[in-house]
C-alpha cells in the first residue's frame, strides 16, 4: 500500500524533469483497453492542451492512434507512469509495451499494482514491495488524526483502545488515517470500543476486499455524506472533480440542504467536501479559492462501487444512435459526452436507479443548452 504515493513522490521530483524530457502519469485500473490507454498518453504527453487532443483523436481508429503515440515518443527520453495495473493477461501487457519502445535510450516505465503476479509479468528489473508502517509509526499517526495535537496523552483509556484499533489496520495508512478521522474530537469511550469491537473486524476477507476500516468510516458517516458518497461510484477511478462541476450536479439532485437558512449551494458543497477530506477519502486536493479540484483515493472509489453497486453503464438500456458512433461511446470513463445523442433511456425502478436517472435528465438539459 502507499503504491501510488511513492510513485508520485518519484514522478514530483524536480531532479526527474532533468533526467527526462517527457513525463506521463496514466491510471489503468481495472479496465485494460489499449485504445484507451493510448489515448490517456498521448494527452499526458500534452497536459496544457489535452482537452483539445481528445478532441482530435477520439475518433481515430486503432491505426491512427498508434501512429499518434509513437509520434508523441519518438526519440524523446521519457518517464511514463502506469499506475495501479490489474490486467493479467500477458498479452495485453507486450502489445502495450511494444507500442511505447520507441522512446530514447534511458526511457523507464513505472508500474504500480497491488498484485504480486503482475508486477512479475511487468517487471524486468526486481519489484520493490511496500510493506506496512510498523505498529509504532500507525500508534503514531493515528493519534495525530484523532486528536488535537498534544491532547492524546490527556485520554489514556482511548489510547490504549486506540493501539488495538492500529493493529487491526494491518499498517495500512488510509486505514489507520480514515478510522482516527472518524474518531476526531469524539471522547465517548463507548464509541471508541464500538470500534475496537465491531463485528465486521472478524469478516473473513477475500483477496484484494475493500478495508474493513473503510467500511467502519464509511458507517459513521452522517446520511447527507453517505449519498454524496454514492455520487462518487458514478465516475471512473482517478477522475478528477471540479468544484464548479459538483454543485451544479448535487444541486440538481437535491444533495445540497442547508440546516440554517438560506446558505449559498456553494458553501454547503464546501462543507461536505471539507467533512470529506477531513476524513480522509479525498486526495490531489487544490484550493485555488474559489475554485478547487479534488479526487478520490482508489481504495475509497472501490468503496464507494461495493456500497453503492451503481455504475452508468451496468444501469442504462440505451436507444438511439443506431451506427454506435464514436461520439457516443464513454471517454475514459466519463459518460455524460454521449447523453445528447441518447433518445430514450430505461432504467430499473430502484432508488438508486432513480438517482441517476434524474442525474441524466439534468445532464441532457444542461447539453441542449450549450
Amino acid at each position: 500500500m502507499g503504491k501510488t504515493t511513492l510513485a508520485k513522490l518519484v514522478f514530483n521530483d524536480k531532479r526527474m524533469d532533468d533526467l527526462f524530457q517527457l513525463k506521463m502519469w496514466v491510471c489503468i485500473s481495472d479496465d485494460f483497453d489499449i485504445r484507451q490507454i493510448i489515448i490517456k498518453i498521448i494527452n499526458s504527453a500534452a497536459p496544457t492542451t489535452a482537452l483539445a487532443h481528445q478532441e482530435n483523436i477520439k475518433n481515430f481508429d486503432i491505426e491512427q492512434l498508434q501512429s499518434r503515440l509513437r509520434l508523441k515518443l519518438s526519440g524523446q527520453k521519457y518517464l511514463l507512469v502506469l499506475d495501479d495495473i490489474w490486467n493479467d493477461d500477458r498479452a495485453k501487457w507486450i502489445e502495450l509495451k511494444d507500442l511505447i519502445k520507441v522512446g530514447a535510450l534511458g526511457s523507464k516505465i513505472v508500474v504500480t499494482t497491488r498484485s504480486n503476479s503482475i508486477a512479475s509479468m511487468v517487471g524486468t528489473v526486481p519489484s520493490y514491495v511496500l510493506e506496512g508502517l510498523s505498529m509504532e509509526n500507525c500508534f503514531s499517526l493515528f493519534v495525530k488524526w484523532a486528536f488535537k495535537e498534544g491532547e492524546g496523552k490527556n485520554y489514556p483509556d482511548l489510547l490504549e483502545i486506540g493501539k488495538e484499533i492500529v493493529k487491526k489496520c494491518r499498517g495500512v495508512p488510509l486505514a489507520v488515517r480514515s478510522l482516527g478521522s472518524s474518531l476526531f474530537l469524539i471522547l465517548d469511550l463507548e464509541r471508541w470500543e464500538f470500534v475496537r469491537d465491531h463485528e465486521i473486524w472478524k469478516i473473513k476477507q477475500k483477496k484484494d476486499d475493500i478495508l474493513p476500516a473503510l467500511k467502519l468510516s464509511y458507517d459513521q458517516m452522517p446520511s447527507y455524506l453517505r449519498h454524496i458518497f454514492a455520487f462518487f461510484s458514478l465516475y471512473p477511478k482517478d477522475y478528477g472533480f471540479s468544484s464548479a462541476e459538483i454543485v451544479v450536479l448535487w444541486e440538481s439532485l437535491g444533495l445540497l440542504q442547508s440546516p440554517v437558512g438560506n446558505r449559498k449551494l456553494e458553501n454547503i458543497a464546501r462543507q461536505y467536501i471539507d467533512e470529506l477530506q477531513a476524513r480522509s477519502l479525498l486526495e490531489d486536493f487544490e484550493d485555488f479559492g474559489h475554485y478547487y479540484y479534488f479526487k478520490v483515493h482508489d481504495l475509497v472509489h472501490d468503496l464507494a462501487l461495493e456500497m453503492h453497486s451503481l455504475t452508468a453503464l451496468d444501469d442504462l438500456t440505451i436507444e438511439g444512435c443506431p451506427e454506435l458512433c464514436r461520439k457516443c461511446e464513454p471517454e475514459n470513463g466519463e459518460y455524460w459526452s454521449f447523453i445528447a445523442h441518447i433518445k430514450r433511456v430505461s432504467i430499473g425502478e430502484t432508488r438508486k436507479g432513480k438517482l441517476l436517472f434524474r442525474m441524466l435528465q439534468q445532464m441532457r438539459l444542461r447539453l441542449r443548452d450549450q
